[in-house]
């Protein structure tokens, strides 16, 4: 038996009565949920499920990051630069939709949130930082389970090629959430408004579709064998 499988037994075994109040890598990706993919969700929902204009769509998914924006800074005296910068890219589309009467430049703000969590992603592989999309891979591999939970990151400490693989996942996203970002620009400045909600879909599909493959490739499904491996 591997030093490693023998730790993770001593792991599964002790898990059990560990403090539960330790911090959790999951609490880096609590921004991006909150300030970005819960207001895009809603701007979905309310535009393409419930037919709403695209400038109210807008606004009624601007309304958390301006709550989390206002509440940092009063309570905190903190800006929630996410949260903030979410809230600027919305207000900015919408006064300029209004002005210039454009519709075309809010798709242009779908654009500016793919290359903003593009490089945040690739932003934490070169400053040595958690990997954006570790604690969502986490969360997804140990179910919140904490014996899972205790050897995925005893995994992270202890094993490089288990830290690789989980680079290199983010690595894919981060790559092909800004190839996402720069096919949004070219069809928002070159299709027909009408076209480009069912165009944004497709992208929105398409790129999901090619990162879950290309890193299940070349990483993902790799990882998670070496994981449930130590599990089993």
């Amino acid at each position: 038996m591997s030093a490693l499988s023998e730790s993770t037994r001593r792991i599964q075994t002790t898990a059990r009565t560990a403090p539960e109040d330790e911090p959790t890598k999951g609490s880096a990706i609590t921004p991006i949920l909150l300030d970005i993919v819960i207001p895009l969700g809603i701007y979905y929902l309310l535009h393409d499920a419930f037919g709403m204009s695209l400038v109210t769509s807008v606004a009624c998914s601007s309304i958390l990051p301006a709550i989390r924006t206002i509440s940092g800074a009063i309570r905190d005296h903190t800006l929630e630069t996410l949260a903030a910068l979410m809230l600027t890219l919305n207000v900015s589309a919408i006064v300029v939709s209004l002005i210039s009467g454009d519709a075309r430049l809010l798709f242009v703000r779908e654009a500016a949130m793919s290359s903003v969590v593009g490089l945040w992603a690739l932003g934490t592989l070169l400053l040595r930082r958690t990997p954006l999309l570790e604690p969502g891979l986490e969360a997804f591999a140990t179910h919140g389970e904490r014996p899972r939970t205790q050897i995925w990151q005893w995994m992270h400490d202890s094993n490089p090629k288990f830290r690789t693989l989980v680079r290199r996942h983010t690595l894919v996203w981060g790559i092909v959430l800004l190839a996402d970002s720069c096919a949004r620009v070219v069809l928002s400045l070159t299709m027909p408004v009408h076209d480009l909600p069912r165009l944004s879909t497709a992208v929105t599909v398409g790129s999901i579709a090619f990162a879950v493959i290309v890193s299940g490739a070349v990483a993902a499904a790799r990882l998670m064998r070496m994981f449930e491996r130590e599990c089993a």
